[in-house]
């Protein structure tokens, strides 16, 4: 529709690939196995000062699922290293790491993929209140942010806030919520959303792009 290429990466058992499926054969989309094709997207976001970034091991969380280990710990490391970037003035954004993980079944990939956004979820709603906002990227992710983290029965739907993009309020006090469908987007599309959270003005760029 709006003339841009579609990208799928990964997408988890059941519904999504089945979504994945139908976009392929239709031939609108194409689907990449290399993450490191999508990082640009994150990367423009990191590059900004205002911003720390703390990645969550997808390799450690699978192994902690493998031998029915407990995730608190791993939770409480993401959280705290988040909080630490709201202690300095930062926002905190939380991402997993990259590369594909082996699973032993399509089954065992739709755990793994269900335990990420699940604990990313978590963490999310638990600084939900001091962050005041939140950009949610991904289908499954976003779900789960909403209906699980902040244990939302419903939000109210305020348009888009950049093609593609959705922008929700959330809760009684209806804080800003941007849901980011997968790999929609440029590269500085993140960024950008961001940057309107923020109440930033003008077309300015991180400080690594200016020079």
């Amino acid at each position: 529709v709006m003339g841009k290429p579609m990208l799928l990466i990964h997408p988890i058992p059941g519904q999504e690939e089945r979504n994945a499926a139908l976009l392929l054969q239709e031939g609108v989309a194409q689907r990449a196995d290399d993450e490191a094709t999508l990082l640009f997207r994150l990367q423009r976001l990191l590059a900004d000062p205002a911003c720390g970034g703390v990645e969550l091991s997808v390799p450690e969380l699978a192994l902690a699922l493998q031998a029915g280990q407990p995730l608190a710990a791993l939770e409480a490391a993401c959280q705290e290293q988040l909080e630490q970037h709201l202690r300095a003035g930062r926002t905190p954004v939380l991402y997993t790491s990259r590369g594909e993980e082996p699973c032993a079944s399509s089954e065992a990939r739709l755990a793994l993929g269900l335990a990420i956004a699940a604990l990313m979820a978590r963490v999310a709603a638990a600084l939900a209140e001091r962050l005041g906002y939140l950009i949610s990227k991904g289908g499954i992710t976003s779900h789960t942010l909403l209906a699980d983290g902040l244990q939302l029965a419903g939000v109210q739907l305020q348009g888009q806030v950049l093609p593609g993009l959705s922008l929700v309020l959330a809760g009684a006090g209806g804080m800003p919520v941007i849901t980011f469908p997968g790999n929609l987007g440029e590269a500085d599309t993140l960024w950008q959303a961001w940057r309107l959270l923020e109440g930033a003005e003008g077309p300015a760029e991180p400080e690594e792009e200016r020079r």
